[in-house]
């Protein structure tokens, strides 16, 4: 996909208004798409980043607008963290039981790789959070 046709995509997307239930629909549209735009000039994939912004209203918009970065990781963790429902302790379990491990070593990757992507988010949002609008 070029430039034109990506930024045509983006502007088709619903805009995310705060609702848990679109959450992971603006999120899956935009990171179908993460590695076609990863292939873009910088330049390109800042004003994408930006185009992806104005899709934001309401509070989604305003948390974005105090992170100290454009960049897609920053975003999609920033919109995680406040728009997301916290998965519990018990939810959590159930898909570790639901999942299908034929040996003891595959039940270990998928819980370590499972911790160290929830280990990368929180990192990253560490590092933006003194600048984040305290939801309300």
């Amino acid at each position: 996909m070029d430039f034109k046709t990506i930024t045509a995509h983006i502007s088709s997307l619903p805009n995310f208004m705060g609702d848990q239930h679109d959450l992971h629909t603006f999120i899956g549209s935009i990171e179908s798409i993460q590695k076609m735009i990863q292939t873009f000039s910088e330049d390109q994939q800042t004003l994408i980043n930006y185009q992806i912004m104005g899709k934001l209203l309401g509070k989604p918009k305003e948390v974005v607008n105090a992170l100290p970065s454009t960049q897609w990781t920053s975003i999609k963790g920033a919109l995680l963290l406040h728009f997301d429902e916290p998965e519990s302790e018990s939810r959590l379990m159930e898909k570790i039981l639901a999942a299908q491990f034929t040996t003891p070593a595959e039940l270990y990757e998928y819980v370590t790789e499972q911790a160290a992507n929830e280990i990368k988010l929180r990192r990253e949002m560490c590092k933006s959070e003194q600048k984040l609008i305290p939801i309300q």
